[in-house]
């Protein structure tokens, strides 16, 4: 039955409860409250983040680049997850306490029953588009996201190459060179490069002390040679 009646044929408290009160709940409990919140959040994160990359100062205008590219997606992908949520879940909601109202008004005016299932038809594929968020998050995350594929790509690799060993182990698996491995491989290219700077300046120190030594061991040997041989003279 689309309706909720009595012995009396007028509607229930219990379902007055489910066509005034209840769509006013979800209204807020579902759809503002949880929109608020991911809006708030979304502005901090977005902030934080702008504001820490404005003031690190880095001399590797790659290590910048990247960085700035990791802080884009993110971006992308929390404003999109936000524009979905209000495309999917605003009608369920506004069309839902619409229809209480409307609901009403229909019964009281001995409306058919025709009428008010249609009315229900439309509130339940609304529903069903409400439903539809959850499950689009994951597509949208895979669309958006450059950074949550390549993670997808290399947790896929794995599950394969676990479940099927024998066809992998003459290929080795390589791990995917994603944004942050590019970073930690440009500062330890950095950091190897100023210990070879290091080392060879080292090096070359300690060579030209040996030279250094060298040189004056062969001089005060031929002071020797040539004392000698004066004496031998001498005598």
């Amino acid at each position: 039955m689309c309706t909720i009646v009595n012995k009396n044929g007028h509607i229930s408290f219990y379902g007055k409860y489910l066509t005034s009160i209840l769509p006013i709940i979800e209204l807020i409990l579902f759809g503002i409250l949880p929109f608020s919140i991911s809006f708030i959040t979304t502005i901090i994160i977005l902030r934080h983040l702008s504001i820490k990359y404005t003031s690190m100062n880095s001399h590797n205008r790659y290590l910048v680049q990247c960085r700035r590219c990791l802080e884009l997606h993110l971006s992308i992908s929390l404003i999109s997850v936000n524009c979905v949520y209000i495309l999917f879940t605003t009608p369920h909601n506004i069309f839902s306490v619409y229809l209480g109202h409307l609901h009403n008004q229909l019964y009281h005016k001995n409306e058919s029953e025709d009428e008010l299932c249609s009315l229900a038809i439309t509130q339940k594929s609304l529903d069903l588009l409400q439903q539809c968020y959850f499950m689009s998050t994951f597509f949208l995350c895979v669309l958006t996201n450059k950074r949550f594929r390549e993670e997808l790509y290399r947790l896929i690799k794995r599950f394969v190459f676990i479940l099927f060993p024998k066809k992998n182990t003459n290929n080795a698996e390589l791990p995917l060179l994603t944004c942050r491995n590019r970073i930690r491989i440009i500062t330890s290219t950095d950091s190897d490069r100023r210990n070879i700077s290091g080392n060879y300046s080292t090096a070359h120190c300690q060579g030209a002390s040996r030279s250094w030594s060298s040189t004056s061991n062969a001089c005060e040997a031929n002071e020797l040679v040539s004392i000698l041989n004066k004496n031998q003279i001498i005598l």
